[in-house]
């Protein structure tokens, strides 16, 4: 895809940066005019492609992609995880990953990895279009200044109005898991009775999900009977909290990471990070016990995208409404 650097003269490297209007009205400074690609996209028959070298040799690819019929249902942030995922298969590895915004509309920026060549790119995707901006070189560090000017530069046409968002990434909006316990999530969620595994109780989670792009939120409560709360309250509540963190990072074939406990409004919370999926996969699970239930708060994403700040800003999101009963 990004071995275009001989369809160039010479001449045209020469020419230096300057600033090029494609791709349905998206300008961008590029270091040589940008050069259509002959790429057909068979269920995509608007989109198109261009290619633009840097005389080092690195290699620039602008893409423009109209939202087909059969998309204009889908979240933007689903369409963004489903682009990528496009690009993930075979041997291509995703190294880092975050939420970015041009004028209200949503986009992710990414790098990813085939045989040690990294591919830094962009992705906005607005009301009509998707739009893509990738930058390739020899190594990471060597795109960062080509790659830093051109999204700089990129404007979307002044007709196009203003995007939606206020922010780049999820924005948590609370919702009720009790009478005394809220949590923020991206959208509404998904509630289902899960029955607990292995428990002689019968116990069943009440568990809220949902997700945004390609990282998974979620939420269980699951009430503890009359006859049992002696029983637990008698023991130490870290262990117990434990133990509920470790079916969980099992039940997900997870190798744990970090185990710490803090307090929140004066409830004791343990929390679990780990590694799952061959280790392309990061999750983390925060227990505690509030009244006569037990909470379960966890998060599943790509190892990439970790160090995002929705992770903090979902478990910051949890409210208790009511001081913590005495034990």
């Amino acid at each position: 895809m990004f071995a275009v650097t001989a369809l160039v003269p010479l001449v045209i490297l020469a020419q230096g940066w300057k600033t090029h209007t494609i791709a349905d009205g998206l300008s961008m400074t590029l270091p040589s005019p940008p050069i259509t690609m002959d790429v057909k996209i068979e269920d995509n028959p608007g989109a198109n492609t261009w290619a633009s070298i840097h005389p080092d040799g690195s290699s620039i690819i602008i893409g423009y992609f109209p939202i087909q019929p059969s998309q204009k249902e889908m979240p933007r942030d689903e369409l963004m995880a489903a682009f990528l995922s496009g690009h993930l298969e075979g041997d291509i590895e995703l190294v880092k990953q975050r939420d970015i915004a041009l004028n209200g509309w949503p986009g992710l920026e990414y790098v990813t990895k085939e045989e040690d060549t990294p591919v830094l790119s962009r992705l906005y995707v607005t009301g009509k279009s998707m739009y893509y901006v990738a930058v390739t070189s020899e190594t990471e560090k060597g795109i960062a200044p080509i790659a830093q000017k051109i999204f700089a530069s990129l404007k979307f046409p002044s007709s196009m109005a203003k995007g939606p968002e206020l922010k780049p990434g999820p924005t948590f909006t609370p919702f009720s898991l009790s009478d005394s316990v809220k949590i923020g999530f991206p959208k509404e969620p998904k509630k289902e009775k899960i029955p607990m595994p292995e428990n002689e109780l019968k116990l069943v989670m009440d568990r809220s999900s949902t997700s945004y792009g390609n990282r998974v939120f979620a939420a269980g409560v699951v009430q503890i009977p009359d006859d049992k709360m002696d029983e637990v309250a008698s023991e130490s509540l870290a262990p117990i909290l434990g133990s509920v963190n470790e079916e969980l990072v099992t039940s997900l074939k997870g190798k744990p990471l970090v185990t710490r406990s803090y307090k929140l409004g004066g409830v004791e919370v343990m929390s679990q990070t780990f590694l799952s999926g061959d280790k392309f996969l990061w999750g983390r699970v925060d227990t505690f016990l509030h009244g006569k239930r037990v909470y379960t708060v966890f998060t599943f994403l790509p190892a990439a995208a970790k160090a995002g700040p929705e992770v903090e800003e979902f478990f910051k999101s949890i409210q208790i409404s009511e001081a913590p009963p005495v034990r």
